[in-house]
């Protein structure tokens, strides 16, 4: 009973991190539509320099993306880690509870650990290390 505890909550992590990187699927499917071109001519076109269109590539879009998906995926971890900790102080001496949180921080960290070598090989693939 105590595996299917460690695994519902593992599955919970892994269903968020799915989630953030399905989202950033979605935010950068509409990558191509940047800088398309108006279907309709009109007649009162004006330049883009004229009303400051930002001029964005999809790497910056997807870069950013990336960032935000780190940032919360970062901030979900540090969240857990205060949380356990919190829990490893009130365990009360409790053998059990005191493992519980020494693996909660343990799995937080190495989360940690992945986020960062995650940013750390993207930069380096778009160029911006």
């Amino acid at each position: 009973m105590k595996f299917m505890k460690n695994k519902k909550s593992i599955n919970v992590i892994l269903s968020i991190f799915v989630i953030l990187i399905l989202s950033l699927f979605y935010v950068t499917s509409f990558s191509p539509l940047v800088g398309a071109a108006d279907p309709i001519p009109t007649q009162t076109a004006l330049p883009a320099d004229d009303i400051n269109i930002p001029k964005v590539t999809a790497d910056e879009i997807l870069q950013n993306g990336l960032n935000i998906a780190y940032f919360l995926t970062g901030l979900a971890a540090v969240v857990i880690i205060i949380s356990a900790g919190f829990r490893y102080t009130t365990s009360g001496g409790d053998a059990e509870a005191i493992k519980k949180a020494k693996n909660t921080i343990l799995y937080a960290v190495v989360g940690l650990l992945v986020v960062a070598m995650a940013f750390v090989i993207t930069q380096f693939v778009l160029g911006s290390f």
